[in-house]
């Protein structure tokens, strides 16, 4: 039994690959990169956290304020 991964078979795009288990199961999953957006790019919403005493902020508070 082995783990295999490589390029699936039949023309998938270049983000996916194949894990192969042994011989009979086979599955394919999605790898990404990691995908930072810029700021006036759409989005879902936005958070917005002030820094506070509990915070590794706390020596710098009192000046950010």
């Amino acid at each position: 039994m082995g783990y295999f991964v490589g390029i699936p078979l039949g023309g998938a795009a270049e983000k996916d690959c194949q894990v192969r288990f042994g011989k009979n199961m086979t599955f394919q999953v999605e790898t990404r990169a990691p995908h930072l957006p810029a700021e006036w790019a759409l989005q879902s919403g936005v958070q917005l956290t002030w820094p506070h005493a509990d915070t590794d902020w706390a020596y710098m508070l009192e000046e950010v304020q």
